[in-house]
């Protein structure tokens, strides 16, 4: 104070401190015989009450007592759990946890019901009521696997909290597969869904709007970027096309708005320079300053092939809105730009339209203008709170996760938020730019979220199951996957791509392991529709660097840009060492009405080298761009087809 120093000096006295209590373990744990001491899922810690009346987890050291991995115990083995203690932790009661093991003979039909109680056993009268407890129980039994080992899902919704995750651990061994089957006619879901209640006329907004407009309260802190009414995609508050009341700018000048290219925006890698500003005099919206949560606002980009959404900032003194502190764009995006379409979407003050939404991250409430016939007193409103359903990894190529099989399981509700802080900048086919230090990285592709994952797979299949309600790709495979199948899916109402690779580094393309190769693949009499909703550039199928892939007898129709894409880089890592693609079959498949957004695609699009390929067979109609390609799109580099 006043520049005066002053020392103080402190002594800390160490204290002991007692255990007077613990909180109980009140579910056995069942596990199949074999499993030792080691692979017993104990906790490794508990809540513990200590003398200065505080609850703290607590390390624990685990007695065995009589446990016999090798004999059957109705009853159960006790097993103590003491805690840890130390010098100034003392425990003068002797307390600790009692954790009952039952051991069984090994199930290999296992049991999940979501509305099962919890401390089941994993059989049908007794059934698991968490994906997480019946993955546990399926990996102690499977180092000795004699037989498949089923996971029958019964019907219902499985709501996560965290991304379900499988490891090589959960793979199938012996020549055996765990199967995660839906239990007979019933309908298992997979979701992280969550529901909006408590809507009201908000007599405010109709007031303003001139329209009845309902309001929710939401928690602090939720965000999404898609609204489900009824299981039914509703738009964000967006002006919908080029609105009258919003001009671009150019270097202070105003931009035509005229549908096709202006060869002034071609290549434009300083956005600086670009502004938009409302001509409109009626209040509130005569100026963007009125406007509310401008950060929370994206301006729509179009291109031939590629569409982003970018992030606003704040008002410029002469009243026009000003993009984010970062400088250019992924040049590709941007070249032959469509001005007539550009947009503004998640805007309150866009808010107009019969099943537009806006959500006021401020406020935490969100607004919504029903659609004819929506009740909402009864209506179902629900966003994804999760960006990823299911992941699963291998640790290596040499170390996979393999022989895990998903049979008649709905996969739905997720949010990927990346594009709230990072934008969506695209370069072609669902790939992004990505940043450094404010500035797009050259050759350097980013990727969109995915609802599932998997990297380092061998023999996964994924039959008769659905994809549905997710605000990414529906499912990618990354790194090294092989022997993969997806046969008798319905991919429906999908932001991104719905089957996507992502292998194009040169370790892939390139692999020192011939066995890296992503190969192997049937991707068979799947129905694919209305995907890519959001993300409009991307393609309903897209493979990278593949070898001895079979794409057959699939339905897909309702795209917006390409229905197949095969290959990547149009043949330039072709030119001095070939790659392994190749040896690929495109056949029998029906594609309609695509390329209903985006130009410049096809509903079967194909580059670099693949030796041994066939295309054949396939049927399409319906290509609603007015681009001169072909519906066999033939890119550059292509050979060996």
């Amino acid at each position: 104070t006043g520049g005066a120093e002053r020392t103080y000096s402190f002594q800390f006295v160490s204290q002991p401190v007692t255990i007077t209590n613990v909180e109980p373990i009140t579910e056995n744990m069942y596990v199949p015989l074999g499993t030792s001491v080691e692979q017993l899922p104990l906790q490794h810690r508990v809540w513990a009450l200590l003398s200065s009346e505080v609850w703290t987890w607590m390390e624990v050291d685990w007695d065995a007592g009589t446990y016999n991995a090798s004999s059957v115990n109705n009853s159960g083995y006790l097993l103590k759990g003491f805690p840890k203690l130390s010098e100034q932790l003392t425990n003068p009661q002797g307390l600790y946890v009692e954790q009952y093991v039952i051991v069984e003979e090994p199930l290999t039909e296992i049991y999940v019901d979501p509305e099962a109680a919890s401390g089941g056993n994993g059989t049908e009268a007794q059934p698991f009521n968490t994906l997480e407890a019946a993955r546990d129980y399926v990996r102690l039994q499977i180092p000795n696997m004699g037989s498949n080992i089923y996971v029958y899902l019964r019907g219902g919704e499985y709501h996560l909290t965290e991304t379900f995750e499988l490891t090589q651990a959960d793979s199938g061994k012996n020549g055996y597969n765990v199967i995660w089957q839906a239990y007979e006619d019933e309908t298992p879901v997979i979701t992280s869904a969550q529901t909006i209640t408590g809507w009201a006329v908000d007599e405010e907004a109709t007031e303003e709007k001139g329209v009845t407009v309902y309001s929710a309260p939401v928690p602090e802190g939720t965000d999404f970027r898609q609204l489900w009414i009824n299981g039914v995609q509703a738009n964000i508050a967006s002006d919908n096309a080029n609105d009258a009341r919003i001009k671009l700018y150019l270097n202070g000048q105003e931009v035509a708005s005229a549908n096709g290219y202006n060869q002034d925006l071609n290549y434009i890698f300083d956005f600086t320079s670009l502004s938009l500003k409302v001509t409109s005099v009626d209040a509130p919206y005569s100026s963007f300053a009125q406007w509310r949560n401008l950060e929370d606002i994206d301006v729509v980009i179009p291109a031939t092939w590629a569409k982003s959404y970018v992030n606003l900032s704040g008002v410029a003194a002469d009243g026009t809105l000003q993009y984010q502190g970062w400088n250019g764009l992924y040049g590709r995006t941007v070249s032959r730009w469509r001005t007539g379409v550009f947009s503004l979407r998640n805007a309150y003050e866009l808010m107009d339209m019969l099943g537009e939404w806006y959500l006021d991250k401020t406020e935490n409430r969100v607004y919504y203008i029903p659609r004819d016939g929506e009740d909402m007193s009864t209506a179902e409103v629900v966003y994804g709170t999760l960006d990823q359903l299911v992941s699963g990894a291998g640790a290596s190529s040499a170390d996979r996760l393999s022989n895990v099989w998903f049979d008649g399981i709905t996969f739905s509700y997720t949010s990927w938020l990346e594009p709230n802080e990072k934008h969506y900048i695209s370069g072609q086919a669902g790939y992004m730019a990505t940043f450094s230090d404010g500035r797009p990285v050259d050759n350097s592709l980013g990727e969109i979220g995915a609802s599932l994952e998997f990297t380092h797979v061998s023999d996964l299949v994924f039959k008769n199951c659905t994809f549905t309600h997710l605000d990414s790709e529906a499912i990618r495979f990354n790194t090294t996957a092989k022997d993969v199948t997806i046969t008798g899916c319905t991919f429906e109402d999908v932001a991104a791509t719905a089957i996507s690779s992502l292998n194009f580094s040169p370790s892939e393309h390139h692999p020192e392991n011939p066995d890296d190769m992503m190969s192997g693949w049937n991707i068979s009499y799947n129905i694919i529709h209305d995907v890519a909703n959001i993300f409009t550039d991307c393609c309903a199928i897209r493979l990278g660097y593949v070898r001895d892939f079979v794409i057959t007898h699939n339905t897909l129709y309702d795209l917006p840009y390409t229905g197949i894409s095969v290959g990547w880089n149009w043949g330039t890592h072709d030119a001095d060492n070939q790659t392994q693609a190749g040896y690929n079959e495109i056949s029998n498949n029906l594609i309609y009405d695509y390329c209903h957004t985006q130009d410049d695609g096809g509903a079967i699009y194909l580059m670099s080298e693949m030796p041994g390929s066939v295309v054949t067979e396939n049927y399409t109609y319906g290509k609603k761009d007015t681009n001169l390609q072909p519906p066999l799109y033939v890119e550059a580099g292509l050979a060996g087809v």
